[in-house]
């Protein structure tokens, strides 16, 4: 496709029905006009619409005063403004949820202002004026880039002048299932070590984009190859340097999680499916590739897994969340053990559905809202140590997890929002005073609850008597 015809391509993206869904377009254009300014869309919105993607926030040069264009802006539209603290004049205008990042030249002119960008795909320029939408402007050759799938740096300089740019090859690659340039892998390998001095929480941006891609192990590949990943995540450095060396177990394990979507959709019944969609930590997805790295690279030490989150500067959920994760995995893989244990038994006929529910009440009481997430971790790390043969450790664990899904749509998160007992009948009742105790007989109440034995709050006093009186020798003298 030849220079005019992907123009023509890109003016058709940026249709009608696309300037709708970026309403301030047009606005932007006249306003620039009338003050004797020329702006013009840049970087991921024209990319991503030459790549025929959703892109709803845009990114508009101005070789002018962008400050005082976006405060007019913002001004006429009623929306809302940022400034913000780049090196460069550079302002924000939030409308409807939608931002339009204005920021002047860095270069004396616009071509100058593109070959200085990180990647030739990013590169690219259109003009915005009052009667639409111009040529595209390539100087690095980036439609072409495009054409090949083919992720290359402007030049060896754009990624030394900010060495976090040398992570965006990556996160590229893996987000757009496209190859790298030979030669910016060279210029990556020369100017990584200035990652050192990239301030932490602009590198985790990179590395939670690059994890939330379905291409996460590939890149990550990669990233040791070119002694990247060592800067990053010195944990990991005993990775491969070559790409004759075997894949490490903690690789194979991310590589699982890229496939997790589709291990999901096989996840019965939909109740089970839904729940593990929609579960808060289980969605963290570069968290838990993440976790799913450094367990077995470090052999579930969840101290390394801080320090890397210390170091990028994560937040304390993102911490917390990881190190709780990998810290449950012994309790995760006993109760997989059990589980399967359980479903042998069940093949030889034998009805275990009260310990099938007790397996679940013990297991969720001791990893609450982690409960799915570390029994995922767990399959992963299995499934890359490859013990058993997949076809029967899928079914294992698909079966386990989707088990405890159900459970805890049908009995754990019920039963924790209205238990058949709380502390304050308890201590009435059954003349317990306020301490331990009354924690310890509300969960084996919540236990024999969920285990299908009792039903009524009744029968859970009854059953708490009974435990009163066996400990102390005695009948309780309590009220009946």
């Amino acid at each position: 496709m030849d220079r005019s015809a992907l123009s023509a391509t890109l003016s058709a993206k940026l249709s009608a029905d696309l300037i709708a869904k970026l309403p301030l377009l047009p606005t932007i254009a006249r306003l620039a006009a009338d003050r004797g300014e020329r702006v013009w869309l840049v970087g991921g919105l024209v990319r991503d619409a030459l790549l025929g993607r959703a892109s709803l926030d845009a990114d508009i040069t101005v070789d002018g005063d962008a400050m005082a264009l976006a405060k007019a802006v913002a001004d006429e539209a009623g929306a809302r403004f940022v400034a913000l603290h780049d090196a460069e004049p550079t302002a924000r205008v939030v409308l409807d949820g939608v931002e339009y990042d204005l920021a002047q030249w860095r270069r004396e002119d616009l071509s100058g202002d593109l070959r200085a960008r990180d990647l030739t795909i990013n590169a690219m320029a259109m003009p915005l004026t009052v009667d639409g939408l111009g040529e595209v402007v390539d100087p690095t050759g980036g439609l072409a880039d495009l054409r090949d799938r083919r992720v290359r740096a402007c030049s060896r300089e754009a990624l030394a002048d900010d060495p976090l740019r040398t992570m965006r090859v990556y996160r590229f690659f893996a987000e757009l299932d496209f190859s790298i340039d030979e030669d910016t892998r060279a210029w990556v390998r020369a100017t990584a070590p200035g990652l050192a001095d990239v301030a932490g929480e602009r590198v985790l941006v990179e590395w939670t984009k690059t994890l939330a891609t379905s291409r996460a192990a590939s890149a990550l590949r990669l990233m040791a190859e070119d002694g990247v990943l060592a800067l990053v995540a010195p944990e990991l450095a005993g990775s491969p340097h070559a790409p004759d060396v075997a894949t490490p177990e903690w690789l194979d394990a991310v590589a699982w999680f890229d496939a997790w979507s589709e291990r999901l959709e096989k996840i019965t019944p939909e109740a089970a499916r839904e729940r593990i969609a929609n579960d808060a930590v289980l969605g963290d997805v570069a968290m838990m590739k993440t976790a799913a790295a450094l367990a077995p690279a470090t052999d579930g030490d969840a101290a390394a897994y801080e320090e890397v989150a210390d170091r990028l500067k994560a937040s304390a959920k993102f911490k917390q969340r990881g190190a709780r994760t990998i810290r449950l995995m012994d309790e995760a893989r006993s109760a997989a053990a059990e589980w399967r244990e359980l479903v042998d038994e069940m093949r030889c006929m034998t009805p275990m559905a009260e310990d099938r529910r007790r397996l679940v009440a013990q297991y969720s009481a001791t990893t609450g809202e982690y409960a799915l997430a570390a029994a995922v971790l767990i399959w992963a790390c299995e499934a890359a140590r490859g013990g058993d043969p997949p076809r029967r450790l899928d079914e294992t664990h698909s079966g386990w997890i989707a088990y405890l899904a159900s459970m805890l749509v049908s009995a754990v998160e019920p039963y924790a929002a209205n238990p058949i007992l709380d502390g304050e009948t308890l201590m009435r009742e059954c003349g317990v005073p306020p301490g331990p105790q009354v924690g310890r007989l509300l969960a084996v109440v919540r236990e024999e609850y969920l285990a299908g034995c009792i039903d009524s709050p009744s029968q859970a006093l009854a059953m708490v008597r009974g435990i009163l009186d066996r400990e102390s020798g005695s009948p309780s003298t309590s009220s009946h």
